[in-house]
């Protein structure tokens, strides 16, 4: 079975189609309560295009909503996108205040006053 077809018939019995400002919105009531928004992994623009006048869909020219299929919506690639790039930021500057300590700790004056005091730092790497 073509798993296109699978998941939109999956959609289309456990959802409902509402049309909120021209547009088309699959909503499936949550378990916890209330009603929350599908975003469909295929383009449900496509198959309609698909669709031929008799109602049988050919399904490989139905195409996939790559967003929806890979992130799940497009609220969900934003956070996906900001949760990554903070996570970066932190790495690099983590790694920066690491270099920062190691030069620092190189440095010959810093070592002599160290070796005085008797006191042993092991190098972060």
């Amino acid at each position: 079975m073509n798993l296109k077809r699978a998941m939109f018939e999956k959609i289309e019995q456990n959802s409902i189609k509402v049309n909120a400002n021209n547009e088309e919105v699959y909503l499936k009531k949550s378990k916890v309560g209330g009603w929350h928004v599908i975003h469909p992994p295929i383009n449900i623009n496509s198959v309609e295009e698909a669709t031929d006048e008799n109602g049988i869909i050919n399904w490989r020219k139905v195409k996939w909503d790559r967003l929806a299929l890979v992130f799940g919506s497009k609220s969900n690639a934003i956070a996906t996108a900001v949760i990554g790039t903070l996570t970066i930021l932190l790495a690099i500057g983590t790694r920066q205040i690491i270099v920062s300590f190691n030069s620092t700790m190189g440095n010959p004056i810093v070592q002599s006053c160290l070796q005085q005091a008797g006191i042993v730092i092991p190098t972060i790497s």
